[in-house]
């Protein structure tokens, strides 16, 4: 069982939290070329005419450590970022996350910081993963355009909340590029990872 960090925006650390969130999707680097994808359990996924992959996030059965904005509460005294005085419980209550844009507290309280360097021992949300697919991006189907969290909204589309979600992420006209995608389902464990290996490995 291997364990890897994800990056998660705001919007969607709420639907993991809210467990509208079971699914994401991100995209194959490099892209292939070919107009099929065959799995092979020995070599990983084998595009025809291109590249054999194999998922930089994981196969069924790994972990992924969800890497959100965060904050240490500061009320003007330097917070030990030390992984072994965490472990010990005692910032816990100074430690805080930002499921919002904005912290919920005026800016001199918070050193806000970026997902990118939140450190393994931060993160509060784990990720098991259950399958792992490629597939078209246009191919996800309206009940898995539900599984990356989409509110039903009345009559909306959750397929055309997912194509406009995607394009506000990784721009203009990326829906209709149309590339590759590794489509990850994962059941949520609202744990640390190592804890939860600690627990699931005793």
């Amino acid at each position: 069982m291997k364990a890897r960090p994800i990056l998660m925006s705001a919007p969607m650390v709420n639907a993991l939290l809210s467990g509208a969130k079971s699914q994401t999707r991100r995209i194959v680097k490099p892209q292939a070329t070919g107009k099929t994808c065959l799995y092979d359990p020995a070599i990983g996924f084998r595009f025809h005419g291109g590249p054999n992959l194999k998922c930089p996030y994981g196969q069924p059965g790994d972990l992924l450590w969800v890497k959100e904005t965060w904050a240490i509460k500061d009320c003007g005294n330097r917070v030990s970022l030390n992984p072994d005085a965490w472990a010990s419980g005692w910032p816990v209550n100074r430690l805080q996350y930002c499921a919002t844009d904005d912290p919920p507290q005026p800016d001199y309280w918070w050193n806000k910081r970026s997902s990118m360097f939140m450190p393994r021992w931060a993160s509060r949300l784990t990720l098991e993963l259950t399958d792992v697919r490629v597939e078209r991006l246009k191919d996800i189907s309206e009940a898995n355009a539900c599984a990356e969290g989409f509110a039903s909204d009345g009559d909306e589309s959750a397929k055309l909340w997912y194509a406009m979600l995607w394009d506000k992420i990784n721009g203009n006209g990326a829906w209709e590029q149309n590339p590759w995608v590794w489509a990850l389902t994962f059941k949520m464990h609202q744990q640390n990872v190592d804890a939860f290996l600690k627990v699931s490995t005793a």
